[in-house]
């Protein structure tokens, strides 16, 4: 803050922080409130005396006179700090909750539940296509849905928002009866990794075939770190193969299809509220709505709808509005099948064989490397690990607690 703001306060830094943060926070719950649950305009509007409702009314225009006054006291690159930090908070706030969590994690020792939360990662970054354009989608229709005032356009949105529905289904239901791909991008950048640092340890082509005696202390130090080196992502990869093997054994994979599978539930009946909402907005008498409506109420409905409830606020009257109840009842079979195959042994299978494979593709990245090992440091690997056994450093102390984990 520049030295002209809040010149009574003894630290402005201090309060500079907290007046951003609190703003932030006021901000996005005001606009979920708004949007989402229910008319806060309104009830303050209530709560306020008659000769004081009219800051309600005029709040957009006192925000652009404070921003104006604002702009006269700070500087420009203030203000759009402060704009910023505020546009984005939701995101660096999730950002800081991952941070915070992986911490956790790391401290747990676990590498069962690192493992499930690496692939809860790995999920999304595998289907960012798919999750972008879907996320995309969703913005933009729910956008429309409570926004728009022309019915065509209101239509247009719920349209997008059921083809959706269908796709994250179709989707999903796939799913059950493929081999995770997870497993296999593991292996996949373990495998690039290695490749690559094949190219790089090589021994200078100077040096090769020579005798240690023979070569320079830049060479012999060189040649020290590279081999220290391909040890250890050799043992690194037999390290991950016997995490994985605790993994298959340990009942958390389950946890990471279970973690989707209620995503995916909350997606839908969220989804389903603004495609029911849309529907009610686009033609008001395809519902008899008791008392005020905000989209909360039309994802209570959906909610209920998903399990087999109807509520007394809300009735389905036209067609479309039973064709939608219907096939939310019908979603509740389909979902409660997707929960049930997590515990058949046809998903288990399915997922044992992708585990499997992974822990065969990493076992055979090992062999590689240590023929790699083998050949361009010209030692067997027995002879390579008694020799890193006797060395110093980090790369040796590295190798030596890899193999001390797996009990060697």
């Amino acid at each position: 803050m520049s030295s002209r703001a809040f010149t009574w306060w003894p630290s402005a830094t201090r309060f500079e922080k907290l007046a951003r943060q609190a703003i932030a926070i006021v901000f996005w719950l005001y606009v979920t409130c708004q949007l989402f649950l229910f008319d806060l305009d309104r009830l303050v509007s209530d709560f306020l005396p008659l000769s004081l409702r009219w800051i309600v009314e005029y709040k957009f225009l006192i925000l652009i006179g404070a921003t104006a006054t604002l702009l006269l006291l700070v500087s420009k690159s203030r203000i759009l700090a402060w704009m910023i930090y505020i546009a984005f908070y939701p995101i660096t706030r999730f950002m800081l909750g991952v941070l915070v969590l992986s911490v956790v994690i790391v401290k747990l020792k676990s590498w069962p539940i690192l493992f499930t939360a690496l692939s809860l990662i790995l999920s999304f970054i595998a289907s960012f296509r798919f999750n972008f354009i879907a996320t995309t989608t969703a913005l933009v229709a729910c956008v429309v849905v409570a926004n728009a005032s022309a019915p065509f356009s209101v239509a247009v949105g719920t349209a997008l928002l059921v083809a959706l529905i269908f796709a994250l289904i179709s989707r999903r239901f796939i799913a059950l009866f493929q081999p995770s791909r997870l497993f296999k991008l593991y292996t996949r950048i373990t495998a690039g990794g290695l490749n690559f640092s094949r190219k790089a340890l090589l021994v200078d082509a100077s040096a090769k075939g020579l005798e240690l005696s023979a070569l320079t202390d830049r060479q012999l130090k060189a040649r020290e770190n590279n081999f220290q080196t391909a040890v250890l992502l050799s043992e690194g990869c037999g390290f991950l193969e016997a995490k994985f093997r605790e993994y298959r054994t340990s009942g958390l994979p389950v946890v990471f299809y279970l973690a989707n599978f209620f995503l995916l539930l909350l997606a839908i009946i969220t989804l389903m509220g603004f495609v029911n909402y849309g529907l009610f907005r686009a033609d008001p008498t395809a519902f008899v709505v008791v008392g005020p409506h905000r989209y909360f109420d039309f994802f209570y409905y959906s909610f209920g709808a998903l399990f087999f409830q109807r509520i007394p606020e809300i009735a389905p009257i036209s067609t479309m509005a039973k064709t939608l109840w219907m096939f939310e009842t019908l979603l509740a079979a389909v979902f409660g099948g997707m929960l049930l195959s997590l515990f058949f042994a046809v998903k288990r299978n399915v997922d044992e064989t992708g585990i499997q494979s992974a822990i065969d593709d990493l076992r055979k990245q090992q062999q590689e490397m240590g023929a790699f090992v083998q050949n361009e440091f010209e030692m067997h690997w027995d002879e390579a690990i008694n020799r890193l056994d006797a060395m110093q450093g980090g790369l040796a102390a590295m190798v030596k607690w890899l193999r001390a984990a797996r009990g060697e």
